[in-house]
């Protein structure tokens, strides 16, 4: 496989537990990673969705980078 095939740019990405520790350390990396990358994060816990989406990653909620929606992967019914 070339490198060029196995980068992370320019992709649509899905991040579960993205609002808090890990989760929210793997979603600044791939919108620092890449410009053209645009991320939607997933979390249970919608005051800790809000808080990362306008503080955290303010500069890549507003430029249209990353949008993030409550839920709970637990309760598929």
């Amino acid at each position: 496989m070339r490198s060029s095939e196995n980068t992370m740019t320019g992709k649509h990405i899905v991040i579960t537990g993205g609002a808090r520790g890990i989760g929210r350390c793997i979603t600044r990396k791939f919108l620092e990673q890449s410009s053209d990358n645009r991320l939607f994060i997933l979390d249970i816990d919608q005051g800790e969705l809000d808080h990362t989406l306008k503080a955290h990653l303010r500069n890549y909620s507003e430029g249209g980078k990353i949008n993030g929606h409550v839920c709970n992967l637990r309760d598929i019914s």
